[in-house]
């Protein structure tokens, strides 16, 4: 069973009998002030720790979220359940045919933002075909959802899934992973009309449709964890696209001087299609619902709500640039666990012991602010990033990041003709920008084409790199050609482009290492695929 069906089908939850109702805005509960490291949540974290050791949940979601929380705690790679979940995550995508996939969106989603995030670069060919298969399920009104064909909501777009992609995105986009702008401007704008009048969103969202007027309809099954997943979604989306310059406030110049760098220059946003007014107003909407209706006790999937809150904070504060050391929506929500945790360790109020127990942990370490900002928010839980190797800037709210190549294709395509000696390495190495106009695409990717056969490591790669990301079947045997190329991430970016194209996620073999015969082998099962596609097929020598 899948998260969603297991999110969908729990049991309801059964409300206490007495309901506290609390809003942030006036704090009229007092309640005690908590970190991560405070005392209690550190009792806390380490019995739903415990509780999770022997967890081992058939989701592959489930599995990528229990070692989000433990490489969070421990901030080890190697820990038994982050390395558990890496090698489920290489067994999905041996096992799973391109037409089983589509009802497998949370845990394709929550994949994919588990090996950004543990290593971008070594799971790259993993991390594309995540990223792949959630870019051909998205409904071409924005949204994700359940399978079109199936029984539950098949028109419908799913607010609770479409978050999760969301996240996938801007994670992506982070670790250097090329995304599609025109599929985060659809979702950006589905999530505009989906909203209720009130401020909130409903669990599949009632869309005017494309052109239709933002909260013009009302939506239904209006729940908790769903405006958050709606107004946190768009806080992602604001940082994703630039939509809106963020109000942050000055950073303290407490930075070496050696690491400043000039003021940085207002972004630029990277969609004009959605309107900054209703964006604005959305966002402010969103937040106006939670400061009269923010509750925990009583919920509907209460721990996977409270992540979903906790989500939905991290990225306002980046947005607003004031962060809270104690909030009081973390404090109440601290209280609340505390009188909820179970014998065992864990808690559960909605969905399953397991899920509800890591929903919570991840809640308590306030993991996505540890994410948006590693530097400042590690200590005992992430401790060992450094400064990343190759060019860097100082990026938002004092960050240390890599710098990212990114430009239009004949700009790109010049320096690597001419032969340069560059300094990229694969994880810096330019995404390509090809041009709309289609005479031109086709003469750039003609240049690709030849740079493949290059004699430098770096005109190769990214030329395959990109020749590996456009769905274009003619692309084929470039692809095959670099299968025998002497770089192993070549040959890897190259098997991984093979497998996007052809749709054959399991591939043909070719391990990441292999022999001649096995390069031979993997080379001849690809033509004999393309040749029965294409009868007229011409193979480079």
């Amino acid at each position: 069973m899948h998260l969603c069906r297991c999110v969908l089908n729990a049991r309801r939850f059964v409300c206490v009998s007495l309901v506290v109702a609390f809003a942030c805005s006036c704090g009229n509960i007092p309640v005690a002030a908590y970190t991560p490291k405070s005392k209690l949540v550190r009792s806390l974290r380490k019995q739903a720790i415990k509780r999770l050791e022997k967890a081992d949940p058939e989701e592959l979601g489930g599995k990528c979220l229990i070692a989000m929380a433990f490489y969070n705690e421990f901030g080890k790679k190697s820990h038994p359940k982050v390395q558990s979940a890496v090698a489920a995550c290489q067994k999905e995508l041996r096992g799973i045919a391109p037409a089983g996939i589509e009802d497998n969106i949370y845990s394709s989603a929550i994949a994919c933002i588990f090996l950004c995030k543990l290593d971008a670069a070594k799971y790259q060919t993993e991390i594309d075909l995540f990223m792949r298969w959630l870019e051909i399920r998205q409904r071409p009104y924005g949204a994700w959802g359940y399978p079109k064909g199936g029984r539950k909501h098949p028109k419908t777009g799913d607010t609770s899934m479409t978050q999760y992609v969301v996240l996938c995105l801007w994670t992506a986009k982070e670790n250097g992973v090329p995304i599609s702008m025109d599929s985060a401007t659809k979702v950006c704008n589905w999530l505009l009309r989906t909203q209720d009048p009130s401020g909130a969103w409903g669990y599949q969202g009632n869309d005017p449709g494309v052109g239709g007027q933002p909260r013009s309809l009302q939506q239904t099954k209006i729940r908790h964890s769903m405006v958050a997943a709606g107004v946190g979604s768009l806080y992602v989306l604001a940082d994703l696209l630039q939509l809106v310059q963020p109000r942050r406030q000055s950073i303290n110049n407490t930075t070496p001087s050696v690491l400043r760098k000039a003021p940085t220059e207002i972004a630029v946003p990277l969609s004009n299609q959605v309107d900054k007014g209703a964006f604005r107003s959305a966002i402010d909407l969103g937040d106006a619902w939670f400061e009269k209706n923010l509750i925990y006790e009583g919920t509907q999937y209460t721990c996977y709500y409270m992540y979903g809150m906790e989500r939905y904070q991290a990225f306002r504060e980046r947005f607003t640039g004031r962060p809270e050391e104690e909030p009081h929506w973390y404090n109440v929500g601290v209280e609340f666990l505390r009188k909820e945790q179970q014998a065992s360790g864990g808690w559960r109020i909605g969905i399953t012991e397991v899920f509800d127990t890591t929903f919570a942990l991840l809640f308590l370490q306030r993991s996505t602010r540890m994410i948006l900002n590693p530097t400042r928010f590690g200590g005992t839980l992430r401790a060992d990033r450094g400064l990343p190797d190759g060019p860097w800037k100082l990026g938002k709210d004092g960050r240390i990041e890599q710098q990212k190549i990114v430009g239009p294709a004949e700009e790109i395509l010049k320096r690597l003709e001419n032969d340069a000696d560059l300094e990229w390495t694969s994880e810096q190495s330019p995404d390509v920008e090809l041009s709309n106009d289609p005479e031109e695409r086709a003469a750039q990717i003609a240049r690709l084409e030849r740079l493949v056969r290059a004699a430098k490591f770096q005109p190769r790669f990214v030329a395959v790199k990109t020749l590996s990301r456009i769905r274009d079947l003619d692309r084929v045997p470039a692809l095959i050609y670099a299968l025998s190329d002497r770089d192993p991430l070549i040959r890897q970016q190259s098997r991984a482009g093979l497998r996007f194209i052809s749709r054959k996620f399991g591939g043909f073999g070719l391990p990441d290492d292999p022999s001649e015969p096995d390069k031979q082998a993997a080379i001849s099962k690809w033509k004999h695929w393309y040749s029965s596609v294409r009868p007229d097929a011409e193979f480079w020598e």
